[in-house]
């Protein structure tokens, strides 16, 4: 339909006195109707992709657990779909023997993971469009309308403001050294190849100096997640009777941060010197609240640990989904900030100009 009525406007253009102009907004609109059809062909192709690649995961998945692997261990070997998480909980419950609960468990996990992540992406997509509608704009501003100003500034003598010279000062550096726009994208493509190349236990324990647990939030946000994980995986191991030292072992090979990791065998080897559970949490300073330690201390003594890291577990569980909304929801105003503010350097630099510019005609009249 679009195909036709487009045959139809262009078979009367040639009877109109303006047909130049119509004949290009006709062919602009024609473009662009073609970019988006392109851009729907790929999103359809994209999406039969995945659908065939979910397939094929399944299948090899099936094929795993029918040639004698367990679960965790099929899942492991897929690293590129399932999350370690994923495979951590399989194990403990394949371990513990609720391997049903420890699915309802993870379910709920996904579900809230999707949800997040669904709105996330909805934010991202509404701060891509922005910034690259304001990049347009301000690129015709600075390309097209301030030479145009200095050209007329030289003229009639006058000196241009400072904001104004800082503006063209910057836009010449990336006219004249173009490879500096490149430094993002190239650390974009560097940090999706490490991704891709080196193991999330390398990535994690090559990170400088457990700079994740010195920025305030993010510090939260690492403990509330490990701290989760522990609990979650202690509980439900010593829920089917595993013993203390072999949960903590089990524990420590999970999808945790090097630190944490660390502080789980180092918990197992006191323990095995004789001192209490509950001490040696209190010994790794920082990575373990004071709630989670006193927690650990009540149900040593009330002889119901696995009940009480259960109650953590579901309790930093919950404080770990709030501070990611938080988190989440933080995102869109920050680079709303951030654009707003290169914006408005951009608009001082354009209207002191014009401001300058106008009282120098004043000052000629």
């Amino acid at each position: 339909v679009v195909v036709i009525l487009i045959a139809c406007v262009l078979s009367v253009l040639p009877y109109f006195p303006f047909y130049i102009d119509v004949l290009e907004i006709t062919a602009f609109i024609v473009g662009v109707l073609s970019l988006l059809g392109l851009a729907r062909f790929f999103y359809v192709l994209l999406r039969s992709f995945a659908a065939a690649r979910r397939e094929a995961i399944y299948l090899k998945l099936r094929n795993d657990v029918l040639i004698g692997l367990t679960l965790a261990e099929a899942m492991a070997r897929i690293k590129r779909f399932f999350p370690r998480y994923y495979s951590d909980i399989a194990k403990v419950g394949e371990d513990s023997g609720q391997w049903q609960e420890c699915m309802k468990d993870l379910s709920t996990h996904a579900q809230q993971y999707a949800y997040r992540y669904a709105g996330i992406r909805r934010t991202m997509i509404y701060l891509f469009l922005s910034f690259a509608a304001q990049v347009l704009v301000l690129l015709f501003l600075a390309v097209k309308v301030l030479p145009v100003f200095v050209e007329i500034h030289n003229d009639m003598g006058s000196a241009i403001p400072p904001a104004s010279k800082t503006l063209i000062e910057t836009m010449d550096l990336f006219i004249y050294k173009p490879h500096l726009l490149l430094i993002v994208p190239m650390a974009i493509v560097l940090a999706i190849v490490s991704r891709w190349l080196l193991p999330r236990r390398a990535r994690a324990t090559r990170f400088p100096a457990g700079l994740a647990l010195r920025i305030p939030l993010v510090k939260r946000l690492v403990v509330y997640q490990n701290v989760h994980l522990v609990s979650y995986m202690l509980s439900r191991l010593l829920e089917a009777g595993v013993p203390l030292k072999d949960a903590l072992a089990t524990a420590s090979q999970g999808d945790l941060h090097h630190a944490y990791r660390k502080s789980l065998l180092r918990v197992r080897e006191q323990i095995c010197g004789g001192t209490t559970i509950s001490e040696a949490f209190e010994h790794s300073a920082g990575l373990y609240t004071n709630s989670f330690c006193t927690f650990v201390r009540i149900g040593e003594r009330s002889g119901m640990l696995p009940e009480s890291l259960s109650q953590l577990s579901e309790r930093f569980g919950e404080e770990r989904d709030r501070l990611s909304s938080y988190l989440s929801s933080f995102v869109a105003p920050f680079f709303m900030l951030v654009l707003g503010t290169w914006t408005m350097f951009i608009m001082v630099g354009i209207f002191s100009m014009l401001f300058s510019l106008s009282d120098a005609i004043i000052g000629t009249m």
